[in-house]
């Protein structure tokens, strides 16, 4: 979202839907070009974003719509008309695709079902208007899911799937700490659902296992050969790259040396990358190289982080696992791995939530097919739900971290489910104590600073004694770095970058004092502007953690990877000069900051900047009540959500610090995010009358 929108103030003279219209300023934006023709007086304000790129080609279709009923000198419709698409215009910057209109019949002209030549779909059941690229876009995942649901999986006798799966959970599982991995029975139930499920979705908190789970599937699918060719992504660098720790991790558990097929996903596991990446995105053209004419070869791919993924980037993923070529097949599986309950998307849609509701059960066909498949196992979902269409998402429950004694981590799952069970005001208060100074905070665990007690300046005063000025990490700072990092300097690198993420400042906006903008001016010395104009990156001393806010792709750096500004020794005179870091696949990568733009420094990132990341503590800065409730900032409070607050809780392991009233926190947490899609009726209909895939 930009920081200086753009929308319209619409006089109060006039009828009683301009008089109305008057009162809802906010809901007229980015529509101007099309809207400014009607006959109503209007004037620019700076309070809302121009829609994204996406929706251009629709916004121009709108145009001879508009002016056929300004020719008809109907006031009416022209009246209609301009608060249905101010009401479409704010849904689609808040990431809806589409809005529910309790009468829609007496809407205007744009609107038409799905066989009419409408820019505009209306849903006669629901009410649900929506524009129709969005309508064709949901439309098309519907029925890619229905044929990837309907694919023919090819399997091993079912002595041989016991057999390996005796070895992998019995034999030689995973370990967590020191004990062996013991799966409940939803976790048991993803392993075995994976076997028969061309589309699976695995769902759960942190600490549930997600990526445990998928390494497990990995490794039975390998030894059935069933995974000769797997590909790893996530929708950002930063996420790929805790995908692979996490792999890395699970398979270090095992003990050395590893066995020929853990080596081989070893290897796989190093190789995880952006989605963009995998899918072959080209950005100077717009598009992408992989689809179902040119699809990815591989058996297995697993994406994480989906809560991440919009609307547009899952039906390029779905369209690149389906293969139209009778010489090729399509990958067999597809698994993503996600948290349905964080904040969803920033682009359109909410598709993991979309993906997992109502999707708990098993159909009978898949039942059955477990049955015969695997007997001994029947236990696992022989109490699962029964439903119509085939179940394609598992949702996990068990905290791994619990259960293994972490008493600050166990402190902030409690608090986070308590978000999500919305308590009463006196448990939210139980669980989130209050400390009476930044000294005074635990190691471990939860603690809210009060800002009546503990001003923000005071805070943040005491957070850069903590993280920055460390022995070891000053140590690293002053020290000149080679650009071609021999192998002694490397660990110095890897020691800076495990300091700077251990922990991070969490902000709910990017603007306000309270947002991620001022607090890094603040941090690093200079009066926040008011303007919201930030230091240049050539004013950053080393030591600052550096974000990029828009994908570099001639860098082949991305929206959301994270790096720090280091002191460089130039190769040919000698001298000290500052040069911007950033771990990639091949290891480091070194660039001058000149020129360089969209990058922002990062002691303090936004929530939403943060998914994908995992901390041992955060710091959640709330917007003061001030702030919240000033003029023209209806903006926060729609993002003060629950799912903003959770999302926020679950980046930590170890210890998290709400700065803040707890009046906002509470207000917040009772504040769910409504983001209105039609994915899932899309997908009601198109699976109604789904068979489960036949299984050869």
């Amino acid at each position: 979202m930009s920081t200086n929108p753009s929308s319209f103030h619409w006089s109060a003279s006039g009828t009683a839907k301009e008089r109305w219209l008057a009162t809802h300023p906010e809901l007229l934006d980015s529509l101007a070009p099309e809207v400014g023709s009607l006959p109503f007086q209007t004037e620019l304000a700076p309070e809302r974003a121009p829609l994204g790129e996406e929706h251009q080609h629709w916004t121009q279709s709108l145009a001879p719509w508009i002016t056929a009923t300004e020719k008809s000198g109907d006031g009416c419709h022209a009246a209609e008309q301009a608060l249905l698409l101010s009401q479409l215009a704010a849904a689609l910057q808040r990431g809806e695709t589409g809005v529910v209109l309790p009468d829609p019949s007496e809407a205007t002209p744009l609107l038409g079902d799905a066989d009419a030549n409408r820019p505009l779909i209306v849903h006669p059941d629901s009410g649900l208007i929506q524009p129709r690229h969005l309508w064709q876009l949901e439309q098309q995942v519907a029925q890619q899911i229905r044929k990837r649901l309907a694919m023919q999986l090819s399997l091993p006798a079912p002595q041989k799937v016991e057999s390996v799966l005796e070895q992998v959970l019995q034999r030689n599982p995973l370990c967590f700490g020191e004990q062996p991995l013991q799966l409940d029975s939803s976790q048991l139930r993803a392993v075995l659902q994976a076997l028969i499920s061309p589309l699976l979705t695995i769902t759960g908190g942190p600490g549930t296992g997600k990526t445990a789970i998928v390494l497990t599937i990995l490794r039975v699918l390998q030894r059935l050969g069933l995974a000769q060719s797997i590909a790893l992504a996530a929708p950002t660098g930063r996420a790929a790259r805790r995908l692979q720790e996490s792999l890395e991790s699970g398979l270090r558990s095992l003990g050395t040396p590893l066995p020929e097929v853990e080596q081989a996903l070893a290897t796989v596991g190093a190789q995880a990358q952006t989605l963009h990446r995998l899918l072959g995105y080209v950005p100077r053209q717009g598009r992408y190289r992989t689809h179902e004419l040119n699809p990815l070869l591989h058996d297995v791919v697993v994406v994480d982080e989906a809560s991440m993924i919009d609307l547009p980037l899952l039906a390029q993923l779905l369209r690149a696992t389906h293969s139209r070529l009778p010489y090729q097949p399509s990958p067999a599986r597809l698994i993503l791995l996600g948290d349905a309950h964080q904040l969803p998307s920033v682009g359109a849609g909410a598709v993991l939530a979309d993906l997992v509701s109502g999707q708990g059960g098993l159909s009978s066909g898949q039942q059955a097919a477990l049955r015969k498949l695997v007997p001994a196992h029947h236990a696992a979902f022989s109490e699962t739900a029964t439903q119509s269409t085939p179940g394609s998402a598992v949702r996990l429950q068990q905290s791994y971290r619990q259960a293994s004694g972490d008493s600050g981590g166990t402190q902030i799952r409690k608090l986070a489910a308590a978000v999500l069970a919305l308590p009463a005001s006196s448990t939210l208060a139980d669980l989130l104590p209050v400390s009476a100074n930044p000294n005074s905070l635990p190691d471990s665990g939860v603690a809210r600073l009060a800002p009546e007690a503990c001003p923000l300046t005071d805070f943040l005063a005491w957070w850069r004694e903590e993280v920055q000025n460390s022995f070891e990490f000053q140590e690293n700072l002053n020290f000149n770095y080679h650009p071609d990092f021999p192998e002694d300097e490397q660990e110095r690198l890897r020691q800076v970058f495990r300091h700077l993420n251990r922990r991070r400042i969490l902000c709910v906006t990017q603007v306000l004092s309270t947002g991620a903008a001022a607090i890094n001016q603040r941090i690093l010395g200079h009066k926040p502007s008011i303007s919201g104009a930030e230091t240049p990156p050539g004013h950053w001393p080393a030591g600052t953690p550096v974000i990029v806010t828009k994908n570099l792709y001639e860098h082949q750096l991305y929206n959301g990877d994270q790096g720090v500004v280091l002191n460089f020794t130039h190769p040919e005179n000698g001298n000290r000069e500052p040069r911007l870091v950033f771990p990639v696949e091949a290891g480091y990568q070194t660039l001058y900051h000149h020129g360089l733009r969209h990058l922002q420094p990062a002691y303090a990132i936004t929530v939403h900047k943060s998914q994908g990341s995992e901390y041992e503590g955060i710091a959640l800065v709330l917007p003061e009540r001030t702030e919240i409730e000033a003029s023209g900032t209806s903006r926060v409070q729609q993002l003060l959500t629950r799912e903003m607050i959770y999302t926020a809780l679950t980046r930590a392991r170890r210890q998290v610090i709400v700065q803040g009233e707890l009046s906002v926190f509470e207000n917040a947490v009772a504040q769910p995010t409504v983001r209105v899609t039609g994915l899932g009726f899309a997908l009601q209909s198109h699976l109604a009358s789904q068979p489960s895939g036949a299984l050869v």
